[in-house]
């Protein structure tokens, strides 16, 4: 209930819950009268390069693009995996560096779940998977969202959105 009233007091207007692709809850953990969830299930590492899952990203971009779906808040179930590759994504199509990138991806290991590190496998797949679309991380990123959909329009309206 307190987390609930300071999310509420950031003004969140959009719960972006990407929980759904394992066999686990998903509800809003929100009021709905006060917040809209958008439940929109997404996978992570090596498994975001399929076609249904590009849809997915496609659609959270067409959220993503509306200036009334903001603040956002974005969660799966530990915040880490899933959640960690959207916003790896999303930060490097922004243009952050890629050691900010995987430092900001290694602290999501202050959770329950083990230790997350830049060097694993399970990185590595989904690292030479945005490679496959650019030489650099940043590239990559822009690369697959522009196979998913997003025009460079669209991203130009998101960098307004998140860059000053």
């Amino acid at each position: 209930e307190k987390g609930a009233e300071i999310l509420y007091g950031l003004g969140i207007r959009t719960d972006l819950d990407i929980r759904g692709i394992k066999d686990e809850y998903r509800g809003p953990v929100l009021d709905e009268s006060r917040v809209a969830w958008v439940n929109q299930p997404l996978a992570a590492y090596g498994e975001i390069y399929t076609e249904e899952q590009m849809r997915r990203y496609r659609a959270i971009y067409d959220l993503l693009l509306k200036p009334e779906s903001y603040p956002v808040i974005c969660h799966c179930w530990g915040g880490i995996d899933r959640t960690g590759c959207f916003l790896y994504i999303l930060g490097a199509a922004l243009g952050v560096s890629e050691d900010d990138l995987a430092l900001d991806y290694e602290l999501s290991s202050f959770c329950r779940w083990n230790r997350r590190s830049r060097y694993s496998e399970q990185f590595g797949e989904f690292l030479a998977g945005l490679r496959a679309y650019g030489e650099t991380v940043q590239e990559g990123a822009v690369g697959y969202l522009s196979a998913c959909g997003v025009t460079q329009e669209e991203l130009e309206k998101l960098r307004s959105f998140f860059l000053e």
